[in-house]
């Protein structure tokens, strides 16, 4: 009995299109945070004061914190995509996944910031994600009965 299941196009299109707003979201939250001088005076006056090297310091603690929040959902996008042409899909691909979407999503939400849309823009595609994966049980378990 095979128990590696072939990934819908529907699941697999809503899957990219949820990790595609994630990123989105993401960069554009990153590039307000970078370019936006009050931003960056009130994080270098509330930590060690403005200085010559702070401003580097400010874009690679920015940058740093986008890659934690895009790392996961980019992997993500990457292996649904050939486990939808060569590998594949069984219950430890969506339970795998959904462990580490919990764990990005709980991620994102320690942030604390509920003042920005980008805030929202995660919770939601980090849900859609979490959801589209947990309905694949459902078609594994369909093509086992089979």
């Amino acid at each position: 009995m095979n128990t590696y299941s072939k990934m819908p196009k529907k699941q697999l299109y809503i899957i990219l299109f949820a990790v595609a707003s994630v990123i989105l979201f993401a960069s554009v939250e990153v590039m307000i945070k970078v370019k936006d001088l009050t931003l960056y005076e009130t994080w270098a006056k509330s930590t060690m004061g403005i200085t010559e090297s702070s401003f580097n310091i400010y874009v690679t603690a920015q940058l740093s914190a986008y890659f934690t929040k895009i790392i996961i959902p980019m992997i993500l996008g990457i292996y649904t995509y050939l486990a939808y042409i060569k590998i594949r899909v069984n219950s430890l691909f969506v339970f795998m996944w959904s462990i580490l979407i919990i764990g990005s999503l709980g991620y994102n939400i320690s942030d604390l910031n509920y003042g920005s849309i980008f805030f929202y823009g995660y919770i939601l595609g980090y849900l859609v994600l979490l959801f589209t994966v947990l309905s694949l049980l459902q078609i594994i378990q369909d093509s086992k009965s089979k």
